[in-house]
Order: C-alpha cells, then structure tokens, then sequence
C-alpha cells in the first residue's frame, strides 16, 4: 500500500474513532452492556467494514490496517481516560 494511501486510512479510522469516543462520553448513546474495555475491538471492526466509504479501492490489505488503525487509535484515547 502506498504511503498517500495509508495516510488517508489513518485519517479516516481517526475520524470515525474520535467522533464514537466523544459520542460514547454521553450515556444516553451508550447501551447496557457497553464497556470501555471493549472499545478498541469495537473501533476495529468499525474501520474495517466502513473504510470502503472513506478509501476508494478497497481491498483486504486496506481493510486490515485500517482495523490496526482504528484499534490502535481507540486503545490511545481510552488510556487517557484514566
């Protein structure tokens, strides 16, 4: 994958995963089981099925660095919760 590509996956992934972190800080948003702990397993599968909306030409490389992005960029955020 080329760098321009990756860049924009990353970018990507960190939209969608800040924009659920914030939205998941309101619990009226959140349901019963939810758990920060699960988070990053969440973000994962996230990126991974809804890159193809941000990234044009999507293949299976694409998809699974964008589940390592979106995990790796969950896991950052929930550890500054505290």
């Amino acid at each position: 994958m080329s760098p321009s590509k990756k860049k924009d996956v990353a970018l990507a992934c960190y939209a969608m995963v800040s924009s659920f972190f914030a939205m998941m800080h309101n619990p009226k948003f959140r349901g019963p089981n939810f758990e920060w702990e699960n988070f990053a397993d969440m973000m994962s599968e996230h990126c991974k099925v809804q890159i193809f909306i941000y990234v044009k030409r999507c293949d299976a490389e694409v998809e699974s660095y964008a589940a390592e992005c979106g995990r790796e960029i969950a896991v950052g955020l929930v550890s500054k919760l505290g």
